[in-house]
């Protein structure tokens, strides 16, 4: 995959030599969503994170949010979902980061 849908104001968050891209408003859908996709900057190729087996892990669909990597897992806080959200939601990305391949600094 080489490209994602269009999304405004989704957070950003880089992990080694790959960017993760959180969530934003669908531009086709006019609605937030919770996806996660990673941009790898040496390949320059897409990919869709697999939530398969960690889907009680995902939060609710927003855009508008900040997003912080502190040990493996990544915060975000508030956002936009029609009101204001706000909560602090976490994902442990342990599982993700050795899959990409890379190592926390």
């Amino acid at each position: 995959q080489n490209s994602i849908p269009i999304c405004t104001f989704p957070s950003l968050l880089t992990i080694g030599y790959k960017i993760l891209v959180f969530g934003g408003q669908n531009m086709e859908t006019h609605k937030p969503t919770n996806d996660i996709y990673a941009f790898d900057t040496v390949s320059l190729r897409w990919c869709k994170m697999d939530y398969s087996g960690n889907s009680s892990e995902l939060p609710k669909a927003r855009d508008a949010t900040t997003l912080t990597l502190f040990h493996s897992k990544a915060y975000l806080f508030g956002g936009f979902n029609k009101n204001p959200i706000s909560d602090c939601a976490v994902l442990n990305l342990d599982w993700r980061i050795a899959e990409m391949g890379t190592q926390e600094d």
